[in-house]
């Protein structure tokens, strides 16, 4: 990703796309007919409390994947969004955050603000959020599950 240029996507090899994860129509390529959303989730850090922001917030289809790739998922439109409910090091998602951003994503700390990377502030991240940035269902099904 470079910053105020598309971010783009391989496929398969030789076919590349640019990423299209805003707005609710063209995210929610993952979204099923029954309105329903689908989440990526840790494939091994999930918890109790992500199976519980995920009910509250009426997304019951989830994805689980390894790494990083978590919050491409959610740039790429295959997912319409992450939840991390659990602490990690601000180089584990520094690349995926700025591709998800750079595609149009909010990346969001657990006080549902812009998650910031000030190595000054600390290494580690106790958790947050990629979301579109202007699928403001996404984001007020969030602000009244989590809150």
């Amino acid at each position: 990703a470079i910053r105020a240029r598309p971010a783009f996507v391989r496929h398969s090899i030789g076919e590349v796309a640019p990423t299209h994860p805003l707005g609710p129509s063209s995210l929610s390529r993952s979204k099923k007919g029954s309105g329903g959303y689908t989440a990526v989730i840790s494939r091994s850090h999930s918890s109790k409390e992500t199976e519980k922001l995920l009910s509250k917030m009426g997304i019951g289809e989830s994805i689980a994947k390894g790494s990083a790739i978590k919050l491409c998922a959610v740039a790429a439109g295959d997912a319409d969004f992450y939840p991390r409910l659990g602490p990690t090091m601000l180089w584990d998602t520094a690349a995926g955050a700025a591709v998800a951003r750079e595609a149009g994503c909010k990346v969001l700390g657990l006080d549902l603000e812009d998650l910031t990377y000030r190595p000054a502030d600390g290494l580690k991240v106790e958790g947050f959020f990629v979301l579109p940035a202007d699928n403001q269902e996404i984001f007020e099904k969030l602000r009244k599950a989590y809150r």
